[in-house]
């Protein structure tokens, strides 16, 4: 990777959004990382990424009485809700998050149907009383971490929300000795290695529940 010569711009995900979404694949390099409270939104500085596609996806803001603030796929298949009434009383069901939508307006309190708070080996699982707030399309980036020696790690897909304001990173123009012709057979390369993939569906990769703080709401306030 040391001989691609990099953009003298930092760019943040909303600007790379505005001028590169139409020029994917593309190859970037963070500069400055992100420490989110998962996995699936944390990515360190210096890291290399193929950038394949862009990916959107439905989701649900819901919020625990914690005030923990949860992301939820709307094509989420477990665990199942029950409805509550104004005073709080179980209506029936339980019902999947897209089907209760149908006839149920938002803002509106749910409960799992287990209703004992867990998480297995740190990753957010629904249980107990939620509120569900409000729908909304989230973009996300979906790549493949480049290693030091230029390998592309295609095993572990790479999905970055495009809502992490903090995380900076160049864009790679090319070579350094400004050799197009080995440069595009470079670009060619990785490009043989993820089209050979099997198609990745937003419903198989995005399915994780991701949890936020207060000040990390968005894109739900746009």
């Amino acid at each position: 990777m040391e001989k691609i010569r990099w953009t003298d711009k930092e760019y943040s995900l909303l600007e790379f959004e505005e001028q590169f979404a139409c020029k994917l694949p593309i190859i970037i390099k963070v500069t400055d990382g992100y420490m989110g409270q998962q996995e699936l939104d944390t990515i360190s500085a210096e890291t290399c990424v193929w950038i394949q596609c862009k990916l959107q996806q439905w989701r649900i803001l819901a919020e625990d009485s914690t005030g923990t603030m949860f992301s939820i796929p709307l094509k989420l298949q477990k665990p199942k809700f029950y409805p509550l009434s104004q005073h709080g009383c179980k209506e029936e069901g339980p019902f999947k998050l897209r089907s209760i939508l149908i006839w149920k307006s938002l803002p509106l309190d749910v409960v799992t149907e287990n209703e004992i708070n867990s998480c297995v080996f740190d990753v957010p699982v629904l249980s107990g009383r939620l509120k569900l707030i409000k729908t909304c399309q989230v973009t996300f980036l979906l790549g493949y971490v480049i290693n030091e020696k230029g390998i592309l790690l295609t095993m572990h897909p790479m999905v970055i929300p495009t809502y992490i304001r903090p995380l900076k990173f160049t864009v790679a123009e090319g070579l350094l000795d400004d050799d197009p012709d080995e440069w595009q057979n470079f670009c060619d390369c990785y490009q043989r290695c993820t089209s050979s993939l099997s198609d990745v569906e937003d419903g198989n990769i995005l399915e994780d529940i991701l949890t936020h703080g207060h000040e990390d709401v968005f894109p739900w306030n746009r």
